[in-house]
């Protein structure tokens, strides 16, 4: 099917509020001769303005710019005046466009009292800290009296602070030199900074409303890593898998504690000798969509008419080419697009995506029928249809959103090419869930959910995405409960398809992610004891829902394998249900790997 780059149509599309650095259309226009000041790259860099970034144990400086965390407690840090660019925090560039390929040209730091040094990707150290790298790919700075590993390896100065010292690369056997990693772009993450703790109300009815559509949780494993060096991990493994290390995360050894499996009786598609042997995945070379990111992005927001009723659309990314998937994520209850940003920006550079409001959520209207998993999918659809967004589709549903991902699926099979499913609720959640469940507000009480579960210092969102997000969630409060409500009725609707089976995806790609969920449960439990909240019944109550969620639900991820013959299951140990938020660079990677796998396939092509 041709995927077309200019819209024929001119849907009803209401203009939303100007942001800084994003043009915004009176419909969704997707030609090609528009430009976006977003994405746009400069003509010209001042070496006064741009340059590889620091990296800087501790806290950036008063008059820097804080590009967002590495692993805690190291950040990356720009002068004064530069911006880190919207999916990228390795560079400092005049505006938000990302520079990093122009600096190639000329590779230098953007302070020049900065050393530079390159390991299959240039960063800087303050001069009076020493570059190295580790067995593994690891790299960063040491400070005097930082006590060397055996494996660790000293780099030698690419570009010395007072620039008299300049070499082609650095020396020393344990340098690679491999020509298909671009030095300078690898290793990046998202401009991140961690938010901190406020009393808006807002936020506080959020955190409470977030305990109604949780879900099931899975197994295993943390890394930790301190002491007086910076460390950007970033396992350069294989040349076109996800960088791991892009979501921030402050266990830099994570995914050596979340097991991938290649599951099923069924022949799966063939993959990596390290996945075929169930091993961990191990953290790529280079960031999302490296060889894509000097290409034209698409990006527009506005609310489209479905006829009844507007829904908000946003659609980021790269210009599609004909037969190549369009991401589309559906949230879970009561959650937003908002939500998403953290992802987003990890995948924007090699995909293009559909964040959406579902009606009466977020900047949504509300809709004429009472919400459900179905309703949902055929609202999407039409959605899709009347902003000339084609097939084929790589569905990512969170949560309550797994369920409305399934009945797209039902109900317009031809249309999807691949699937995800992040710790998403399924036909059995009654099992564990009643609704409404009056038990946990009882034992949460005037308790905040985001903070009693760690998620707001966890979530990977700036201080003002953050408070975005709460304003919208508090939006559709009144749909969230809805939704609540009608749960066990969706459940039911769903468990009568059979998909399980029929193998209702066939051979399309599947990734299920299972996290702990119950964890988050478990500290809202602890806390409201502590505080005294419920009464003896309830806390029974709440004990026993805990006992069944731990012994059923992994189980319950696990059914969702039956979907397709090619699949694989992801088990996280330290990550609440709120994996957009806590781990977008494990949500990113599942989405790439599924994207990979319609790529090369057997279904390519078909849709």
């Amino acid at each position: 099917m041709r995927i077309p780059i200019l819209n024929p149509l001119q849907p009803p599309c209401s203009p939303l509020p100007s942001q800084p650095g994003i043009r915004l259309y009176s419909r969704p226009s997707r030609s090609l001769e528009l430009t976006l000041p977003l994405f746009q790259l400069p003509l010209t860099l001042s070496l006064n303005s741009a340059g590889f970034a620091l990296r800087i144990n501790g806290s950036c400086l008063p008059e820097q710019v804080d590009c967002g965390a590495t692993v805690n407690p190291f950040r990356v840090c720009c002068p004064g005046g530069t911006q880190c660019p919207h999916a990228y925090n390795v560079a400092c560039c005049p505006s938000e466009a990302n520079c990093t390929s122009t600096l190639l040209e000329s590779p230098r730091c953007a302070d020049r009292s900065w050393d530079l040094y390159d390991n299959n990707g240039y960063f800087c150290c303050d001069k009076d800290t020493t570059g190295f790298a580790r067995l593994g790919n690891s790299d960063g700075c040491a400070v005097p009296g930082y006590s060397f590993h055996e494996d660790d390896k000293l780099l030698s100065v690419v570009l010395s602070a007072e620039g008299m010292i300049s070499q082609a690369s650095p020396t020393g056997p344990s340098m690679s030199t491999s020509s298909g990693i671009t030095p300078g772009i690898s290793a990046t993450m998202a401009p991140i900074s961690t938010p901190t703790l406020d009393t808006e109300s807002q936020e506080e009815t959020n955190d409470r409303g977030h305990v109604a559509g949780s879900v099931v949780g899975g197994i295993v494993g943390v890394g930790i890593i301190s002491g007086l060096v910076w460390f950007l991990i970033a396992r350069r493994n294989k040349s076109r898998e996800l960088d791991e290390d892009s979501d921030s995360s402050p266990q830099p050894e994570i995914l050596e504690g979340h097991v991938v499996e290649i599951d099923g009786g069924r022949p799966p598609v063939e993959l990596g000798a390290n996945e075929k042997q169930a091993a961990p995945v191990e953290l790529p070379s280079e960031p999302l969509g490296r060889e894509r990111v000097n290409g034209l992005l698409d990006s527009f927001k506005c609310l489209v008419s479905i006829g009844s009723h507007r829904l908000f659309l946003e659609v980021r990314g790269i210009v599609r080419t004909p037969g190549e998937p369009l991401v589309v994520f559906l949230v879970g209850a009561g959650d937003v697009a908002a939500s998403y940003r953290a992802v987003e920006r990890l995948i924007s550079p090699f995909t293009s995506l559909v964040l959406y409001d579902r009606s009466g959520l977020g900047r949504s209207d509300d809709g004429p029928r009472p919400p459900s998993a179905a309703t949902a999918a055929e609202e999407l659809h039409q959605l899709l249809i009347v902003a000339d967004l084609h097939p084929p589709l790589i569905l990512v549903g969170h949560s309550y959103g797994g369920i409305i991902a399934r009945e797209y699926l039902h109900a317009y099979p031809e249309s999807v090419a691949g699937m995800v499913l992040a710790d998403a609720s399924t036909e059995r959640q009654p099992e564990l869930f009643r609704n409404p469940d009056l038990d946990i507000p009882a034992v949460l009480g005037n308790l905040r959910f985001a903070q009693v579960t760690g998620l707001r210092d966890a979530a990977r969102l700036t201080r003002d995405e953050w408070r975005t997000r709460a304003a919208h969630i508090a939006r559709g409060s009144t749909t969230e409960r809805a939704e609540g409500l009608a749960f066990a009725d969706v459940c039911q609707s769903l468990a009568r398809k059979n998909q399980y089976h029929s193998q209702a995806l066939g051979e399309r790609p599947l990734s299920v992610i299972c996290c702990r969920g119950v964890d988050d449960y478990r500290r809202i439990y602890e806390a409201g004891v502590r505080a005294g909240n419920g009464t003896e019944p309830q806390r029974v109550a709440f004990r026993d829902l805990l006992e069944r969620w731990e012994a059923m639900g992994d189980e319950m991820q696990r059914d969702q394998l039956q979907l397709s013959a090619v699949h694989r299951y992801v088990s996280l140990a330290d990550c609440g249900h709120h994996i957009h938020l806590i781990r977008p660079g494990v949500l990113a990677q599942e989405i790439q790997w599924v994207k990979e796998r319609i790529e090369t396939g057997p279904e390519r092509g078909k849709i």
